[in-house]
């Protein structure tokens, strides 16, 4: 009995030290996406910025 209760609260720690584990990261991956995706999108933008911007120049140049 006394060996089923060890076994039990063992896992049972166990357990719980793996979702705290896996919350964290989780929560640390979400974080380094969101920034990875913000920086991706950030670039995209300033790739059409600069795109739209050198048109304009070409289209405003005096012949």
């Amino acid at each position: 009995m006394a060996t089923f209760f060890v076994t039990f609260f063992a896992g049972f720690f166990f357990v719980v030290f793996l979702l705290i584990v896996f919350f964290f990261a989780g929560f640390f991956f979400a974080v380094f996406f969101f920034a990875a995706f913000l920086a991706t999108l950030t670039f995209f933008f300033d790739c059409f910025f600069i795109a739209f911007f050198a048109f304009f120049l070409a289209i405003m140049r005096p012949n």
